[in-house]
């Protein structure tokens, strides 16, 4: 689903996105996010341009930025839905296993399986946008896996498991390092998948000082 940007209160913004989408045809707001979609996946963001989305699209330019804006609010609104799922999906996992070793095991399992079923979304995410505008513009803020795994990390340092001043470092430092794995991954698509994540699994534990995994991957196990 694609999601229309608005500018009103927040008190008026459910009925005002509930017009938009009456305004423009589900089956074209549908369409409109197909095209953004394999255009942002298959080519950098800078060779992306408005007026080639419109045509393929089949939509005017004043339907695009009177709802979206531009460029970077239209792929957003493209990828919301999936990265609200994402984060969905990691939240339920680490909140159906207490330790923090199979937390860290089913992020890892979560993120990927995810992945290789958005390949196209993994692509804009990893390979497409400059690493700059993720991490500087707000908009594109990966916080659907930052924000959960940071307070994944924060409650086990309140809880003695280890040091609070490492949080922040140990964020930046295993979730770079996965999506380094990922984005090498979708590049060459020769790795060996599966094999990877638990060696991701076993080095995040190594990280923060917990034991190694033992008979293989335990975030797969109840």
């Amino acid at each position: 689903m694609v999601t229309a940007r608005t500018n009103t209160a927040p008190s008026d913004h459910r009925s005002t996105t509930d017009q938009d989408r009456r305004r423009i045809r589900p089956e074209t707001l549908e369409k409109l996010r197909q095209v953004v979609i394999r255009q942002f996946a298959s080519r950098l963001y800078v060779d992306v341009g408005i007026r080639e989305i419109i045509r393929e699209a089949g939509v005017s330019p004043k339907t695009v930025y009177k709802y979206f804006g531009s460029k970077d609010q239209l792929l957003l609104a493209c990828v919301e839905a999936d990265l609200r799922q994402l984060r969905s999906d990691v939240t339920a996992a680490l909140a159906s296993v207490p330790e923090l070793g199979q937390k860290l095991d089913r992020f890892v399992q979560v993120v990927a399986d995810f992945y290789v079923k958005n390949t196209e979304v993994a692509r804009i995410v990893f390979l497409m946008i400059p690493v700059g505008r993720w991490m500087q513009e707000p908009a594109f803020l990966q916080a659907h896996i930052r924000q959960p795994f940071e307070k994944m990390l924060v409650a086990a340092a309140e809880d003695g498991q280890i040091p609070a001043e490492d949080v922040t470092v140990l964020t930046d430092l295993l979730l770079g390092g996965a999506q380094r794995v990922l984005t090498s991954w979708l590049l060459t698509g020769q790795q060996d998948l599966p094999a990877t994540v638990r060696v991701v699994q076993s080095t995040w534990r190594r990280a923060v000082g917990l034991p190694q995994l033992v008979g293989g991957d335990q975030s797969r196990q109840s």
